[in-house]
């Protein structure tokens, strides 16, 4: 079957766009986020500028598709894991992805500053939920609101965690990370 003119016209699209988040993705690697810049994502990707607009007109909007693409993998690696498995599995991803890491909490970090646009908070969350979800449902609490309210708390620490990790300031403290990380899920699986 032969894609229509539209279809390959999106198709192409489609295919520059991921080239255009792949340059972006491994610049926010090499330089950081702030340190990126648009024309710098242009060249990495083999546009010039103004061409690089046509596909996005903002970076917000690149960080946007790179934490949906983020969270993509994420749901999918929630999904898979055996449900007593699946809080580790959440909190493996982002020590097993750290540029995705890093991504999330400058996205997150984007609501001190005023928050992304409401369309990329809408897709974002679009996101999120389903992850957020995926996490409930393994608990197997017959509560919903409840089994929730602990996913969120595990989120939260989850967040921390990783935090305090990759600055090496529980080992500093005297903190043995993988401890903490299976009493909270004991914890929370009682809860």
């Amino acid at each position: 079957m032969a894609l229509q003119p539209t279809s390959r016209r999106q198709a192409v699209r489609d295919f520059k766009r991921q080239g255009i988040l792949d340059a972006a993705e491994a610049l926010f690697q090499e330089a950081g986020i702030a340190g990126t810049t648009m024309r710098a994502i242009a060249e990495r990707a083999g546009y010039t500028a103004g061409a690089l607009y046509s596909y996005y007109d903002a970076k917000d909007k690149i960080l946007v598709d790179l934490l949906r693409r983020s969270l993509a993998s994420l749901n999918q690696r929630v999904r898979t894991a055996k449900p007593d498995d699946a809080l580790a599995a959440f909190h493996q991803f982002f020590s097993d992805e750290p540029a995705a890491f890093d991504l999330l909490l400058h996205v997150l970090g984007e609501a001190e500053r005023g928050g992304l646009n409401a369309e990329g908070d809408r897709q974002l969350n679009g996101r999120l939920i389903p992850v957020l979800t995926a996490l409930a449902e393994c608990l197997g609490a017959a509560d919903p609101a409840a089994a929730n309210r602990a996913v969120l708390r595990f989120t939260a620490f989850a967040i921390g965690h990783q935090v305090l990790m990759r600055s090496r300031r529980l080992e500093s403290l005297g903190f043995d990370a993988a401890a903490l990380l299976r009493e909270e899920i004991a914890a929370i699986q009682i809860a």
